[in-house]
């Protein structure tokens, strides 16, 4: 009889990349012979991050509900969207926990808890809720998949101690960038090993995806832009591709802040097609996808495109390093394609990336990754 295995990890976030690192990590368990359910929880500030409309106690709040309004219509879709793939595709917990309920039933629930990927241990993250750390468990083994901490500060963290007791009760731990087992080590002060893993998203063949993807959208060539947050540097990296190529830029209505507001002046056409599918087959069809995202970085990688990853840069016009993407780009060997806007217009944009290279040393990372899982996971006795 299999083990049967609990995930808590960013489910419910109106996020590609949270949506699909959750897929990704329940069907790679499934695929090496576990039985797996996500965790249906509601983080502590679900209702913050996600609500449609703010509560209007300042100006900010206000121009948020305004620019929701103009797009509600949108949002509703997208919310829907998310939520048809949690039911549909995501093998989820029959039962919902939220943020204050007694979670100790999950002890004997699973035979293993795993909490990972994404974001789930950095304090800086709007959806960061210490439950991550599954302090309720006491008894069941749990180990840590891929979490990423990128740059957040355990060690001055209200709630240090508790976290430190909470994760020496791991029966393993791993980590997605070296930057987090470096702040691991410092936390623990060397007292538990630490892994880095691959996301799990770079764990499955692109056919996993492909089966989930919306058809073709945008009929005609594109350059596809992905950003959460859609920074100025992002935004004019994709329009100085264009100008180069003539080709259009298409991007996704990613809500929560002004992206349609933003790319309509720059002649960006932000797609009505808003689904998880949705993302997946823009980034599938690109000629070029432009980003600032992990996540946005990983599928480029997983299908094989021309891209550019955009990097902030400091006073002296030095790029800011970006800890999760820098460290997937070396990985890789491809660090070339870590750039600013200003190095679009000027790159040469027919310096291919090989793919034969990248995908021998994904391969080998991919091998170690599935390594720690399944030693991780057969060294824990029913």
């Amino acid at each position: 009889m299999s083990k049967k295995i609990g995930i808590m990890t960013y489910s419910r976030s109106i996020n590609y990349g949270s949506a699909l690192q959750a897929f990704a990590l329940a069907y790679c368990l499934k695929d090496l012979g576990y039985d797996v359910e996500i965790i249906d929880y509601v983080q502590r500030n679900y209702g913050l991050n996600y609500s449609l409309f703010k509560a209007p106690f300042s100006l900010n709040d206000i121009k948020y509900d305004i620019i929701h309004l103009l797009f509600l219509n949108t949002l509703k879709r997208r919310e829907a969207k998310f939520s048809h793939f949690r039911k549909s595709v995501l093998p989820m917990s029959k039962k919902q926990y939220k943020f204050g309920d007694d979670l100790s039933e999950l002890d004997s629930e699973y035979d293993l808890m795993i909490c990972g990927s994404d974001q789930i241990w950095n304090p800086k993250a709007t959806d960061f809720d210490t439950n991550y750390f599954l302090p309720f468990i006491k008894h069941s083994p749990k180990i840590s998949y891929a979490v990423s901490i990128n740059g957040g500060e355990l060690n001055n963290n209200t709630s240090k101690e508790k976290i430190i007791t909470d994760i020496l009760r791991f029966h393993a731990l791993s980590v997605r960038e070296e930057t987090g087992k470096i702040a691991l080590d410092n936390l623990l002060t060397g007292k538990k090993g630490i892994t880095v893993s691959l996301d799990p998203t770079l764990l499955n063949p692109v056919q996993v995806y492909d089966d989930i993807s919306s058809s073709r959208i945008a009929k005609e060539p594109y350059i596809f832009l992905y950003s959460v947050n859609f920074k100025q540097d992002v935004v004019e990296a994709a329009v100085a591709l264009s100008e180069r190529t003539g080709l259009p830029v298409y991007t996704l209505f990613t809500g929560g802040n002004r992206t349609v507001l933003k790319v309509k002046k720059r002649f960006i056409f932000a797609t009505k097609s808003v689904g998880v599918e949705d993302f997946i087959s823009f980034v599938k069809y690109a000629d070029y996808v432009v980003t600032n995202s992990f996540h946005g970085t990983a599928f480029s990688v997983i299908y094989e495109k021309k891209f550019y990853s955009i990097g902030l840069v400091d006073d002296d016009g030095c790029l800011i390093p970006d800890a999760r993407i820098c460290h997937l780009l070396g990985l890789l060997g491809i660090e070339c394609r870590y750039v600013s806007k200003d190095m679009i217009k000027t790159i040469n944009l027919g310096e291919p990336i090989d793919y034969t290279q990248v995908n021998e040393r994904k391969q080998e990372a991919i091998m170690k990754s599935i390594s720690y899982l399944k030693e991780s996971i057969g060294g824990i006795q029913n």
